[in-house]
Formats: structure tokens, C-alpha cells, sequence
């Protein structure tokens, strides 16, 4: 049973990592407006700009309480006219290389829920399975591409029904493709009407 004092604990937690996120994003913000974006890749390097969005997806993938936000080096650097197309693909990979550990923290837990449990799990699996794959792949490229929310949510429940790995992560992945993509262009044009 979880006590007072636990969720007291969580809800501090929360409260940390929102305060946290929103001076980050306050501070980038202040450095790109008083920089500019071609300012922050030159001090950078064009050769380190892919790098450090990599680096940056990566974070943004393996962070569960604290969101990394890799979203805002993305919208910069299209905003430094960095090719949008790469940056998209150099950031989706770093974020599905960092979700896979959210996945395999699902996948993990499996062993250890109870036996109760276990029995509703091969269940809902089982469903899943019988579902035609295009059903499960396009929520999945959907969930990566339109929401920008966590992929937490769906790898972490997807890797406790053992749901399997390469059916979860290429739609995903695709998604995310797609979805920094439109970032990386939202920075280049975007920033270019604001400016």
C-alpha cells in the first residue's frame, strides 16, 4: 500500500523535474534569442552540431523523470540552417536508442509481477497479437510522429507484455523520424518568419 509520505515524496518529484524543465527551456531560450541559433552551432562546430543531437535525442530517450528537452536543439540547429532531413534522422536515432531502455525496464519488470498478474498480461498480449500488424504499427508510427509526448507511456507497458522488440521500435522510430523532421523545418522556416 502506498503511503502519504511516498506520494508527498512523488509529488515533489513532479514538481522538481517541472520547475527544472521550465528553467531550461526559459534559459535556451534567452541563449538563442541573444546568440541566435548560427551563433550556438558556430561556437559548437557544424562537425559536433550532429553529435550533440544525438547526444541530445539520447538523453531525451533514457530520461524518465526529468525530460531532456532535445526538441529545443533540434528546432535550434534548423533554425542555424543545418539540413533538416539529417538532423530528423540523427535525433530519432539517439531517441530510440535511449527509449529502448524504457522498453527493457518493462521487459524486466515482467519476471517479477505477480502471478495474479501474469495471467491478465498473456492476455492482453495474446489480443494484441491477433490484431491485424498494421493496426498496431500505425498507432505506434502515430503515437511517435503526432503526439510529442513521452514514448515512455507505450514502451514501458509494451515491454512488460513482452509485446516484441522490432514490432515496437521501427513504427516508432519512423514516427519519430517524422516528427523531428517537421521540427528541424519548423526551425528553419519558422525562425526565419519570426526574424
Amino acid at each position: 500500500m502506498v503511503t502519504k509520505k511516498e506520494i508527498h515524496r512523488k509529488r515533489k518529484e513532479i514538481e522538481i523535474s517541472v520547475i527544472l524543465l521550465i528553467i531550461v527551456i526559459i534559459v535556451w531560450s534567452m541563449i538563442v534569442y541573444y546568440v541566435g541559433p548560427e551563433g550556438i552551432v558556430d561556437y559548437i562546430g557544424m562537425e559536433n552540431a550532429y553529435l550533440v543531437l544525438f547526444v541530445g535525442g539520447l538523453l531525451g530517450g533514457v530520461s524518465l523523470l526529468f525530460p531532456f528537452p532535445n526538441y529545443l536543439l533540434v528546432f535550434t540547429f534548423g533554425a542555424a540552417g543545418l539540413n533538416p532531413f539529417l538532423i530528423g534522422a540523427v535525433a530519432a536515432a539517439g531517441i530510440i536508442i535511449g527509449e529502448s531502455t524504457s522498453y527493457f525496464v518493462g521487459y524486466s519488470t515482467h519476471s517479477i509481477l505477480p502471478i495474479s498478474i501474469g495471467g491478465h498480461i498473456h492476455g492482453i498480449k495474446k489480443w494484441l497479437l491477433r490484431r491485424r500488424k498494421w493496426t498496431m504499427y500505425s498507432a505506434l508510427f502515430l503515437w511517435g510522429s503526432i503526439f510529442p509526448l513521452p514514448n515512455d507511456f507505450m514502451l514501458i507497458p509494451l515491454g512488460v507484455l513482452r509485446y516484441p522488440f522490432w514490432r515496437t521500435m521501427i513504427p516508432l522510430g519512423l514516427g519519430n523520424l517524422v516528427f523531428n523532421t517537421l521540427i528541424a523545418f519548423a526551425g528553419a522556416y519558422g525562425w526565419t518568419m519570426l526574424f
